[in-house]
């Protein structure tokens, strides 16, 4: 099933609608104003929502969930590159994970504060991204309880 961008978006926006509040309680912006603005502060250009790289950050947040672990790789045939080629995307693609923080705000916070994604977030080549968050279902141990996934591309 391919999806068209607009049909990224809506589901964009509606699985990061519950935590579009940064940790002070004031409204956030929507999570593609927030990352651009990150990347406008620092001269690059914006991404844009890609339909295929939404899906691999959605089918990753699910591994994570299942196996409760944190991790880029979480069995064979399971490697980014791998997975983004299955959902659609055929450029060269990078990735930041994240767990148990409970707003985009923090998410991205904690990502400008590690050297690695820091990198991802500011590659001047990356053009595209799809971002995604999922919760552990209730009643299910977990370490983290949330878990972020957040696709770049060229």
């Amino acid at each position: 099933m391919d999806l068209t961008r607009r049909e990224a978006l809506a589901t964009f926006a509606a699985v990061t609608a519950g935590l579009l509040l940064p940790d002070n309680g004031h409204a956030a912006p929507s999570p593609e104003i927030a990352v651009n603005a990150l990347r406008r502060a620092h001269g690059l250009s914006p991404l844009s929502l890609e339909p295929h790289l939404q899906r691999a950050a959605e089918d990753q947040v699910n591994l994570m969930i299942r196996y409760d672990k944190l991790s880029h790789t979480l069995g064979p045939g399971l490697s980014l590159q791998a997975r983004v080629r299955r959902a659609g995307f055929t450029g060269p693609a990078g990735e930041n994970l994240s767990a148990g923080r409970k707003s985009l705000q923090a998410v991205l916070d904690a990502w400008m504060h590690s050297t690695g994604h820091r990198a991802n977030l500011m590659l001047p080549q990356y053009r595209y991204f799809g971002l995604a968050w999922a919760r552990t279902p209730a009643g299910k141990p977990s370490r983290y309880g949330i878990y972020w996934a957040m696709d770049f591309g060229i």
